[in-house]
């Protein structure tokens, strides 16, 4: 959260004049120029400087920890849910080796089934209906 440098000031307990020559102007305090008329400081380096200062309640890091302590819960449920799906992902996996294991060992067992020996293979082609009747071809 960025506050103007009156404001950085007012909550230091000290003059403007004050908070620039004895923090911004030697560096101990950086202030953020994104707009020339307008400089801001970080709360965050108001409490390093200043850390007794009270900060408002618009300023106040409460709601901050409140939304850490949601995004560390939630993390919390997203880690466990990643365990539960490796867990399944391993049981897949090891369902589907099981599974090609048994494919493959009914692929075999079809292979043999269907085995012709040699002499069967290279028999000669059967005569049609025609040349059988009539004795046709040789």
């Amino acid at each position: 959260m960025k506050v103007s440098i009156s404001d950085a000031a007012r909550l230091a307990g000290i003059s403007r004049q004050h908070l620039y020559a004895k923090y911004i102007n030697p560096g101990v305090i950086s202030v953020d120029r994104e707009t020339l008329d307008k400089p801001t400081i970080d709360a965050a380096e108001l409490l390093r400087v200043f850390p007794n200062i009270k900060l408002p309640d618009a300023l106040s890091s409460t709601d901050g920890q409140e939304k850490t302590q949601e995004f560390t819960r939630r993390i919390a449920a997203l880690d466990s849910e990643v365990t539960a799906l490796r867990q399944q992902l391993n049981v897949s996996q090891d369902r589907e080796k099981w599974l090609q294991g048994t494919v493959d060992k009914l692929t075999d067992t079809i292979r043999l089934l269907e085995h012709r020996p040699a002499d069967q293979r290279e028999a000669a082609p059967r005569k049609g209906f025609f040349a059988r009747i009539f004795g046709g071809g040789k």
